[in-house]
């Protein structure tokens, strides 16, 4: 069941793979009744078992799309992106008819930044359920037209092929035809999407309770220093911008920019005359600030849309939301800006003193949207950037800069105080918002970010049984420190200390929690469901060595024990020294020391622990003989020759399959 070495290198052997196919495929059979998402999940998990050891899942062959798609998010999760795309492209092998496969591969391919192969899997989603809401969603993120025009085409009419029914694509497929100066095929595509429109309900309507100044905002003059520090402050994609568009109807948009942006755009901006949008990745994947984009989501805008009353207690939510995660940001002494969006929502603007990684941004503003709850009914929350890395031919994430006139209802996008009301120099708030440094962003992730999903706090109490157990066990002791220092386990590592935690009454368990909640990928739900199906015995001494031998050997794992009669050895007996506790309430001895048909001989532990002994000195032995055959056969390839004369004798090294060596000395 171990590793196996071939031309091609280290990997799972034949027969661990074997094994793990069999499992899958039993997996697979039992759960046929259950939804899609849990049946992947079954499958992962047992996938995530397996690569605890080998660390990888390749040479895992998929039976069927659910194993596909487990093994694909697997591969990414090891951060496997090769192994990832070439498991993708094997669901050319399936025949597929259900509409959330597709869009599950689709989600798939656009995290690989796969955009031809996420659109052609989105628009069978829909072919299939028109109205699949997550699949319409994703094909709305998805850059379908770039600088290359004729490709933009291509992509647009393999959409409305799927999807005739949308507008969208044809109404961005008449930009195209307008680029490449096709004004008839434009004017078609055009009127195609105007006859679509008079079908269906447009896909967003104004909020009758926003404020829509009947004339032009006053005009504002801004001086060059002004100027420089909205420039110094607004920065990203280099060598392209955008401009905001607005038609008749009320649809809008921005349309890419090829040139830097110059202080004369910016006064533009400012001024009102253009309102610009800004590529938030530079070059290396850095981003200079972060914005969490807080909106009336489409549901609630299409429901409410003539209700003026409701309009306007939606719009008071999003500034609501927006001093939620502000004041997060208080606690943790992040500064932060609030914006009118100039439409419907509120944007938290963040600023960095030098460009940190798209990843580590995110990270924080996940972070702080985590911490300061789910948004309110019928809000939607957004972090810019919205993804990591500038993949093919894309702009980047993209967000509309503050301060300019929103095109749509011609208001001016201000800063905000946390009532609401404007602040009075918009400047001063700009000039005196302080940064946030890398080192600031890094520790409050390594400080917070284990307790983020942490259970609710409890009041400390004494732990006796918990404490006998580390005080008696060393393999114990050990797992439960690697969990404090490197805020890692892995699965076989969590299991041991479940069921040995697990069976010491309510005051295990919420060590468990604790010691668990270290873990950077800890999720108390999570921890909780695997302690409710925990089965009713405790792991044994055995058990332990040899799930973690090198561990056992190191530290010794030795102990011995008075077993009770029909028992067997396990950690837990350590918390017998508690005689006025032990059993914990609601525990019997018969549900903590589990009954086994042989009795247990008195000599046993003495033969055992000499065993031991002999074992843990013949794995130091064993691998000292490997040291000095690995510094021999240097010897060997440097002499360039399989035999040397020695003051032994003639050492020879004959060569086996598998790069092994097999050493005789001839006396």
């Amino acid at each position: 069941m171990g590793y196996y070495i071939d031309a091609n290198g280290k990997g799972p052997s034949k027969k661990a793979i074997g094994a793990i196919s069999q499992k899958l495929h039993e997996i697979a059979q039992a759960a046929t009744r259950k939804n899609i998402s849990d049946r992947i999940e079954d499958l992962k998990q047992s996938i995530r078992g397996w690569t605890s050891y080998f660390h990888t899942c390749r040479g895992i062959e998929p039976e069927n799309l659910i194993a596909l798609i487990a093994l694909i998010e697997m591969s990414l999760e090891l951060d496997d992106e090769d192994n990832a795309k070439k498991l993708l492209s094997k669901r050319k092998d399936f025949t597929i008819d259900h509409a959330d496969i597709w869009y599950r591969l689709g989600h798939l391919a656009q995290t690989l930044g796969l955009r031809e192969e996420a659109l052609d899997n989105f628009s069978h989603a829909l072919a299939l359920v028109p109205d699949h809401f997550q699949a319409k969603e994703s094909l709305k993120q998805l850059q379908l037209v770039d600088e290359n025009v004729y490709a933009s085409i291509e992509r647009l009419k393999k959409l409305i092929h799927f999807c005739p029914e949308l507008a969208q694509p044809y109404r961005d497929l008449a930009f195209c035809y307008a680029e490449l100066g096709e004004y008839g095929l434009a004017q078609e595509s055009y009127k195609k999407a105007e006859k679509l429109d008079l079908h269906v309900e447009p896909e967003e309507q104004p909020i009758t309770a926003l404020p829509t100044p009947a004339e032009p905002p006053q005009p504002l003059i801004f001086s060059e220093d002004e100027v420089s520090l909205f420039a110094s402050l607004f920065r990203g994609r280099v060598d392209f911008f955008a401009y905001q568009w607005v038609d008749e109807k009320g649809r809008r948009g921005f349309y890419p920019v090829n040139r830097s942006l110059s202080a004369e755009e910016l006064r533009n901006h400012l001024e009102g005359r253009k309102t610009l949008g800004l590529y938030l990745l530079d070059d290396e994947d850095r981003v200079s600030l972060a914005v969490i984009d807080i909106d009336i989501s489409q549901k609630a805008l299409l429901e409410y849309a003539k209700d003026e009353q409701e309009s306007k207690k939606l719009h008071l939510l999003t500034h609501h939301d927006a001093i939620r995660i502000a004041s997060v940001c208080d606690d943790l002494k992040l500064p932060v800006l609030i914006e009118d969006s100039g439409y419907k929502g509120r944007h938290l603007w963040f600023f960095f003193d030098s460009p940190v990684a798209a990843k580590l941004a995110r990270s924080l503003l996940k972070f702080i949207a985590e911490r300061a709850g789910k948004p309110s009914s019928g809000i939607h929350w957004e972090i810019f950037p919205n993804y990591d890395k500038l993949k093919g031919k894309g702009y980047g994430p993209l967000i509309k800069l503050p301060l300019g006139i929103h095109k749509r209802t011609n208001r001016r996008c201000i800063f905000l105080d946390r009532e609401g009301n404007p602040l009075p120099e918009q400047m001063v708030a700009l000039s005196q918002v302080s940064h946030i440094s890398q080192q600031k962003v890094e520790e409050i992730l390594l400080t917070y970010r284990v307790k983020s999903r942490a259970a609710p706090k409890k009041k400390a109490v004494e732990s006796p049984l918990v404490q006998s157990v580390l005080a008696g066990c060393n393999v114990i002791r050990h797992l439960v420190n690697k969990a404090k220092e490197t805020h890692y386990l892995n699965n076989s590592e969590r299991v041991t200390l479940l069921y040995t935690f697990g069976h010491l009454g309510q005051e295990g368990k919420d060590f468990l929690h604790k010691v668990i909640s270290n873990c950077i990928n800890y999720d108390y739900q999570y921890t909780e469901k695997k302690i409710r199906k925990m089965k009713s015995f405790p792991i044994s001494c055995p058990k332990i060595r040899e799930k973690h031998e090198d561990i056992a050997l190191d530290l010794g794992c030795n102990c011995v024990f008075k077993v009770p009669l029909g028992g067997y050895p396990s950690p837990l007996l350590h918390a017998l020294k508690q005689p006025k506790v032990w059993p914990p309430e609601s525990l019997t001895v018969e549900s903590t020391v589990a009954r086994e048909d042989n009795v247990i001989p008195e000599d046993i532990n003495t033969k055992l622990k000499s065993y031991i002994e002999l074992r843990k000195q013949l794995t130091g032995v064993e691998k000292s003989i490997e040291r000095i055959e690995a510094d021999m056969g240097s010897y060997f390839d440097k002499a360039g020759t399989d035999s040397i004369t020695t003051v032994y004798g003639v050492l020879e090294r004959r060569k086996k399959a598998g790069n092994k060596c097999e050493w005789v000395i001839k006396l």
